[in-house]
């Protein structure tokens, strides 16, 4: 059923991904927006229908891995940001210093969640604040060895609201499916996402609990005791976002085989303007075929079709000497554990779960096939004139703030740059900028805080090693 299901929104969300990019004309724009909206809100309602099912059934499991703290909880604020804004309202993320940078979750399971909690705080309030805040409690060390499991934590997660509020009567039927309070209807939604929200965490072997004032808002909090952790822990390749804009593939073939055709269209569609030669074929006896006539430099495949399915076609690769170094990537509408772990523990090079964005697309192939980035990482040989005129406020006291007080902060970013410190870094230099009047260092910061914002860590990188440059621009201009 899952499969069936998915496999068309797809098709669906795919090309409204691609329209969203290629469309220039704002009204059409704005339509593809509600398009993708709709779809996603569809696409929303029949995991959760799934997962009530699974769960209900005892059939849902958890997959857990080490994520990034700062980066999950930092996405909120940056995907909720337009609804938060057309609301008036603000947003309030604490996250507790002491909070390890990688805890040991089901990252989509938990993201299910607080998407759930924070999108019902946002639809119920409408003046006042949403606050989240991350706190860990009782920590206890066992191992100080550098990648391995360095001790527990008990994690405490709150969102808060000034909302409507919700009646005692109702708070105790509230993670009841498709239950709402009296009145709620105007606010639309399932009744569904508290339910399993709620059952979710449960499995997590937690407790989501409740305390809310009608009238003054409320505030859901879990608790996940024993929480594994790592005190340093990177952001993995697949949570950093990247501008498909700069990527340029060099030229190689790919060969897609699924046996619906909307889907070899979406991809072929994708990946239309890069250097890429797709060809397509619709099952994988066919593809077999293709691939021992072109020799493709990698090889996309759907897992359910006719005549020969996805397994057994890299089965057959793996089998033929001349094919067998050939990467080949599942394209799967199955979110189902058991057949993910198959197709993990097989020879398969990726997963590309039904339907992948484009980003998502564009991150496999780039681990998978040669391509440039064309990020600007370089400053111009001077400093623009007109940005450092004399507008510029006490030029000597802005050059001394940032090769003193800020330069032993950017040495410390050649091995390792946190996300969090990097942003803090660039709303520094934001703060130089426009206390000096230097619109220069405004700009600088602005692109450093936002590449830290969206996690494009190749953008960072590039941008902190022009620094140098720009102090040697702005102490050239100091002395003419």
């Amino acid at each position: 059923m899952s499969h069936e299901i998915r496999t068309p929104m797809n098709a669906v969300l795919g090309y409204a991904d691609l329209l969203s990019i290629s469309l220039e004309d704002k009204t059409q724009k704005e339509y593809t927006e509600s398009l993708k909206t709709s779809g996603r809100g569809l696409l929303t309602l029949i995991n959760g229908i799934l997962d009530l099912s699974k769960i209900e059934a005892g059939k849902l499991e958890l997959e857990f891995n080490y994520i990034n703290s700062l980066s999950f909880f930092a996405e909120f604020e940056r995907i909720f940001s337009l609804k938060i804004a057309e609301k008036g309202l603000e947003f309030l993320l604490d996250v507790d210093s002491g909070t390890p940078a990688g805890l040991y979750l089901d990252e989509n399971r938990l993201r299910q969640v607080m998407f759930n909690l924070i999108g019902n705080a946002i639809k119920f309030t409408d003046r006042g604040h949403i606050s989240v805040r991350v706190l860990s409690q009782n920590p206890q060390f066992i191992n100080s060895d550098k990648g391995k499991t360095e001790g527990f934590i008990d994690l405490i997660i709150e969102v808060e609201d000034t909302g409507i509020g919700i009646t005692p009567e109702f708070q105790k039927e509230i993670f009841n499916p498709f239950t709402q309070q009296g009145g709620q209807q105007k606010y639309g939604g399932t009744g569904l996402g508290l339910a399993i929200s709620q059952r979710l965490i449960v499995l997590m072997r937690g407790a989501l609990t409740l305390e809310s004032e009608l009238g003054k808002g409320s505030t859901f909090r879990i608790r996940i005791p024993d929480v594994a952790f790592l005190r340093d822990y990177e952001p993995l390749q697949s949570d950093i976002q990247i501008n498909t804009k700069e990527i340029e593939f060099e030229q190689a073939t790919v060969l897609v085989a699924d046996d619906v055709q909307s889907n070899r269209k979406y991809l072929m569609d994708a990946l239309k303007d890069t250097n890429l030669n797709i060809i397509e074929a619709e099952n994988g006896q066919v593809a077999y075929q293709i691939a021992e006539e072109n020799l493709p430099d990698l090889i996309i495949t759907d897992i359910l079709m006719p005549l020969m399915n996805g397994f057994e076609l890299l089965e057959q690769l793996k089998q033929n000497e001349k094919l067998n170094h050939i990467p080949v990537i599942a394209y799967s509408a199955s979110v189902m554990k058991e057949d993910k772990e198959r197709i993990h523990t097989s020879e398969f090079a990726g997963l590309l779960i039904k339907p992948v964005q484009i980003n998502e697309l564009y991150q496999m192939l780039m681990n998978h096939l040669p391509y440039k980035s064309h990020v600007e990482d370089e400053l111009p040989e001077r400093t623009d004139t007109v940005a450092l005129s004399n507008e510029i406020r006490d030029l000597q006291g802005l050059i001394g703030s940032l090769e003193k007080d800020l330069m032993d902060t950017w040495k410390t970013f050649d091995k390792r740059q946190p996300i969090q410190e990097v942003k803090e870094f660039g709303k520094t230099l934001i703060y130089l900028g426009e206390e000096h009047h230097a619109a220069v260092i405004t700009r600088y910061g602005e692109d450093l805080a936002n590449a830290a914002s969206s996690f494009n860590i190749e953008k960072i990188l590039k941008l902190l090693k022009q620094y140098p440059k720009l102090l040697e621009n702005l102490n050239d201009f100091l002395k003419q």
